[in-house]
């Protein structure tokens, strides 16, 4: 997962924190306030996150599709250059894995 993985996780959960205060559900434990979830809000939230990161890695993995498709007529002059447009081939042929593996 992405490094700002986290960032949005959180953001998550402290949404209603508001709400989950008037409730009673919110503890102060020594200053550090803890709020408390169900199982099942929990779920929702990580999928909703992982929802969220496979939409950007799909994004990416088309970015990369794209990027290819911008080669084309490129023809290697050198050695460095042919090892380059293999090696961007195999990134261009993950991609397209990665997406029949998600279904995209």
């Amino acid at each position: 997962m992405s490094e700002d993985w986290g960032n949005g996780f959180f953001d998550e959960l402290n949404k209603d924190r508001e709400a989950k205060v008037r409730s009673g559900q919110q503890v102060n434990n020594g200053g550090n306030m803890k709020i408390h979830f169900t199982l099942e809000e929990m779920k929702n939230i990580i999928e909703k996150n992982r929802a969220d990161e496979r939409e950007r890695c799909i994004g990416g993995y088309k970015e990369i599709i794209e990027l290819y498709a911008g080669m084309e007529g490129f023809v290697p002059e050198t050695a460095p250059e042919g090892y380059q447009k293999r090696i961007i081939e195999q990134m261009y042929e993950a991609a397209i894995n990665a997406i029949k593996a998600e279904g995209g």
